[in-house]
């Protein structure tokens, strides 16, 4: 007599199969039971080339440091035969060597990487980036040329890169991104110059260039891989940024007032003022406070009317 199977169970069954089919096909299975760790990621481009498209994918988590990264470096190149998704890595992304020290991740590629476009190259360092860094011992990736640092197209170097850095991308695409050169001024050491840095990022088309990269200013120079200090004082909120004729109109909360300890007060606002009239169109810069302008910041500069930017106060090279 054959044995009666419940149809709720049947269904189970068949469902439990149908996941484990789904699992087998997946980049990097075919793996014997405990060597898979589930829940890891590979970021390829969508079928429109635009956006970053995660993949679920199994480790062997037992493998030594460096096959898991060329593990994952193969299955970033060949992404298989789905439809849905290509590869992120360019043709020209010729990987050298790999190396990992103190949870940052070098890769060096050969001299062909700069003849990759500034487009495809970003949504690529954005896959990298985000895909390694989900491994527990890898917290940033360093990009090398020839074992020469990466530099962009505007001269800056982008460094250890961690994943918060692309973080917006995913999901919404480089079309609803724009990419920026921007030089934004910080803070010397003894707080009474300023420091040029040349950075290259991307900021969503709902926001101006100007509120971009005075955000940069807040969140400060650790967070974008500079050098010297922050200028803005600690909880600055923006309350508003626009151009009109020439002069770009920055509002800041009640917390600006503050100062920055150790900064004078000279560096603090031509900090403000020098990286915004880096930006096209934007001639003198008029600096608020809940909306007014009388103001002599800090007893040493007249917020009264737009200022302009300052060359003596630049660190010469």
């Amino acid at each position: 007599m054959k044995p009666v199977i419940n149809p709720r169970r049947r269904a189970v069954c068949a469902a439990l199969l149908l996941l484990m089919c789904a699992l087998w096909v997946l980049p990097g299975c075919g793996r014997e039971p405990g060597d898979e760790k589930p829940g890891f990621q590979i970021y390829f481009k969508d079928q429109n080339r635009n956006d970053l498209y995660p993949v679920p994918a199994i480790l062997d988590e037992s493998a030594d440091p460096d096959t898991q990264i060329l593990s994952i470096w193969r299955q970033m190149k060949s992404p298989g035969e789905n439809g849905n998704y290509t590869t992120s890595v360019p043709r020209k992304a010729e990987l050298i060597s790999v190396a990992v020290s103190s949870y940052n991740l070098v890769m060096n590629f050969s001299g062909a990487y700069y003849e990759i476009s500034r487009r495809e190259e970003l949504l690529f360092r954005a896959a990298v980036v985000r895909t390694y860094t989900q491994l527990p011992f890898i917290n940033t990736v360093e990009f090398l040329v020839e074992n020469q640092p990466l530099t962009l197209s505007n001269g800056s170097l982008p460094g250890p890169m961690s994943a918060s850095r692309f973080v917006d991308i995913v999901g919404s695409g480089l079309n609803a991104y724009t990419e920026a050169d921007v030089i934004l001024y910080f803070s010397s050491a003894d707080g009474t110059r300023l420091v040029p840095y040349a950075y290259s990022g991307y900021y969503s088309n709902a926001i101006t260039l100007e509120q971009y990269v005075t955000s940069l200013l807040v969140k400060g120079p650790e967070n974008v891989g500079a050098e010297g200090l922050a200028t803005l004082p600690l909880n600055t909120k923006i309350l508003s940024v626009f151009t009109s004729d020439g002069t770009c109109f920055v509002n800041f909360n009640q917390a600006f007032l503050e100062g920055t300890p150790g900064i004078r007060a000279e560096t603090i606002i031509y900090s403000i003022v020098n990286t915004l009239t880096e930006v096209k169109g934007v001639s003198s810069v008029q600096i608020t406070v809940n909306g007014s302008s009388k103001i002599n910041y800090m007893d040493h500069v007249d917020l009264g009317a737009p200022l302009k930017r300052k060359l003596d106060l630049i660190v010469g090279p």
